[in-house]
Order: C-alpha cells, then sequence, then structure tokens
C-alpha cells in the first residue's frame, strides 16, 4: 500500500485567529489550496476550515469579511490521521465518519496538512474501486511470477540440449541427437505459445486484436487443431474423438482465431486429464434457428473446484492440479478463448464436476451467402 507522504503533498497554510477571513482568503487562492489550519494564540491547531466555510459562516453571522478575525468563528478537528497509514484506510475513515475534511499529523502528533474529499459516496466508491486494483495487482505480481518462470524454464532446456549436442555430437548416437532435437522443437513451440499469449491479451486490452471473417468449413480447423496438440496427446495415451451431429458444419469465422481457440481447449483439456484418458469434440447445431453451431471440449480429467467455475475466464487465473504440480502457462488461455469468442458474437461457458472431468462449449455463427473457403484439410 501507498503510504499518504507518498501520494499527497501536504496543505500547510498558517492562519492566526487574529487574522482577517479576507486576509485568508486571498493567502489560500495565491497558494491554491482549498484548506487551512486554524492555529490559537499557543500555536497548537485547533480546526480546519476551506475559504467555502469561511466566507458562509461570516455571511451566516451578517458579517463584513474584511473586519471579521477567523478565531470568532474557528471549529475544532475531531480527529486527526497520522500521516504514515495506508491510503485505503483513510478513505475507509472518511467513509465511516462522514468526513469532508481530514487534519494530517506527523509522528509526533503536528498537524502538516489536510485531506479534502468530496462526499460519503464518493469515497466509498474509492475504497471499492482501490480494493478491486489491490487485487489486481496482487494478482498481476503472482502472474509476472509464473511467467518469468514459464519463459525461463523452456528457455533452459532448449539451452541445455542445444549444449549437449554442440557438445557431444561425436559421441552421441543418432537416436539420443533426435532425442534432444525434439526436446528443441517441443519446448519451441511451448515458448511460441505463450508469446503469443502475451501478444494476444495486449492486443485485446488495447482493442487491437482483430477478426477477419469468411466461410469456412469447421471440421477442417478441428482437424488442424487436433494435428497441433497430437504429440502432447501421444505422450500421454490420450484419445481424441470427434462427434458430429450436423452435416453443414460451415462458420463464418476468422478460421486462424478459430484454430487458437479450439488449441487452447484442447491443450487444457491434455493438460488436466490423466494419462490413457479420453477427449470429445463435438460439433451440433445451436438453437431451432440453426443461425449458429455448438461446440464442445469434453474431457475426463480433474475437473474444476467450484469456487474457481465463475473465475476461470478472468485473467491470470489457472485451476490448480495438485497431482501435476503448477500447471504451465500463463493463465491467459481462456481469457484469450472468451475474447476471441466474443469477437465472432459467440458465448463460451464451462460445466464441470471434480475428479469428474470439464466440458467446455462455445458458438459460433453459421455459414453466410458468400464462397466458401475451403482451407487445408489436414487429416
Amino acid at each position: 500500500m501507498i503510504p499518504i507522504k507518498e501520494w499527497v503533498t501536504p496543505i500547510v497554510v498558517g492562519a492566526y485567529p487574529e487574522e482577517t477571513v479576507t486576509t485568508v482568503s486571498k493567502r489560500m487562492s495565491q497558494h491554491g489550496v482549498g484548506s487551512l489550519i486554524v492555529y490559537n494564540v499557543e500555536r497548537f491547531p485547533v480546526g480546519i476550515l476551506t475559504e467555502r466555510d469561511l466566507l458562509t459562516k461570516v455571511i451566516a453571522m451578517d458579517r463584513d469579511p474584511a473586519t471579521t478575525k477567523v478565531g470568532e468563528i474557528m471549529t475544532t478537528p475531531i480527529e486527526t490521521v497520522n500521516i504514515s497509514r495506508p491510503v485505503l484506510e483513510v478513505f475507509k475513515l472518511f467513509a465511516e465518519r462522514d468526513f469532508r475534511h481530514l487534519p494530517v499529523s506527523l509522528d509526533d502528533g503536528r498537524i502538516v496538512g489536510v485531506l479534502s474529499l468530496r462526499s460519503k459516496a464518493f469515497i466509498q466508491e474509492i475504497c471499492r474501486i482501490m480494493e478491486v486494483l489491490q487485487n489486481v495487482n496482487e494478482l498481476k505480481s503472482h502472474f509476472l511470477a509464473n511467467v518469468s518462470h514459464d519463459l525461463k524454464s523452456p528457455l533452459i532446456s532448449m539451452t541445455k540440449s542445444a549444449s549437449l549436442i554442440l557438445n557431444h555430437y561425436d559421441e552421441l548416437k543418432k537416436e539420443e541427437i533426435l532425442h534432444f532435437m525434439e526436446i528443441l522443437e517441443r519446448q519451441g513451440n511451448h515458448l511460441q505459445l505463450l508469446i503469443s499469449d502475451l501478444l494476444d491479451i495486449t492486443a485485446l486490452e488495447a482493442g487491437k486484436l482483430r477478426v477477419y471473417k469468411r466461410n469456412v468449413n469447421l471440421m477442417h480447423l478441428v482437424y488442424q487443431a487436433i494435428d497441433n496438440t497430437k504429440v502432447l496427446a501421444d505422450r500421454k495415451k490420450i484419445t481424441i474423438t470427434l462427434n458430429k451431429q450436423t452435416e453443414d458444419t460451415v462458420i463464418f469465422a476468422d478460421d486462424t482465431r478459430i484454430v487458437q481457440v479450439l488449441h487452447n481447449l484442447l491443450d487444457n483439456a491434455i493438460k488436466f486429464t490423466s494419462e490413457g484418458g479420453t477427449i470429445e469434440i463435438s460439433v451440433c447445431p445451436e438453437g431451432d434457428d440453426k443461425k449458429s453451431l455448438r461446440v464442445s471440449v469434453k474431457d475426463n480429467g480433474v475437473g474444476i473446484p467450484e469456487e474457481k467455475l465463475r473465475l476461470i475466464f478472468q485473467r491470470f487465473e489457472q485451476a490448480h492440479d495438485p497431482t501435476i504440480g503448477v500447471p504451465n502457462g500463463t493463465g491467459l488461455g481462456l481469457t484469450i478463448v472468451k475474447e476471441i469468442v466474443a469477437l465472432h458474437s459467440g458465448k463460451v461457458w464451462v460445466e464441470s464436476e471434480e475428479n469428474k472431468g470439464s466440458t467446455f462449449y462455445f458458438t459460433l455463427p453459421a455459414r453466410e451467402d458468400i464462397p466458401i473457403f475451403e482451407g487445408k484439410k489436414i487429416e
């Protein structure tokens, strides 16, 4: 939390009781401040007033500001706040006490400034926003720590594999060299995905991620996504099956981005499915009008805890499976899925139960009356 002394420049305007309201008002205007501390003759602070407070009181007393002395209308402060207190605590103090102005004190009790804020509702909203920002900062700190680790791990693996090949090329067998080359390729692909996630989320936040839609066969994109994740699935002996419940699988979408959505969902399903598990991809019409298709990716993995379900599509969130340790990745994959589907005017949701698996659903618009782009089907 940021302490007050780093957040606000203390407002210090000395005003003696014998000074007139006109004199003090001019001084406040010259210094560009809206509040002053009123001292008594022993120079101890006894009150906090604004220029408006001064003039209002004088008018109410039917007095002349040029002759009325500040000491005649001073008030006593109810409470002061220490300058080392966190900002959020100060705002809460305003909200709880319904203060408009709050003197700021040093550790020894000397008042050095004044905090002046608008209304209780305004302060309550500030408190809410600051708590949200505090949570976001904590999430981002956790995210940065994870990303640093996730980017470093494949680089270390790639460097070690390359070093072994370069330094022991004559001693290694062909199978060993191929093994290290596979590590280089696998970790390189993983690193590329991490960087792509970071670039995509940056583009999404800036509103610069674009989709280029055309009629394309959804099944071709499904085959491509399966091919992209085949190595990962084979390594865990996971079987991926298709369930097509409609003959017309043409959608109006950005084929590259939809492959990315499918890849992220498949990668996620593989990650949280135990060895020998199964994943089913289904494609069927959505709604009676058949103006969109529904795609689902179902696994029989560890499932998602109930308290995580409502957070799973938020930035930096990850479902944690204690059996496989801290999952790799940025925690941005499902956020990107949600945003891409939204750019296609679709929706995405999840159904899950712990230890029984998860099913992710998303919808996409059906074909438009333009020629179809077939693309390349990958068997």
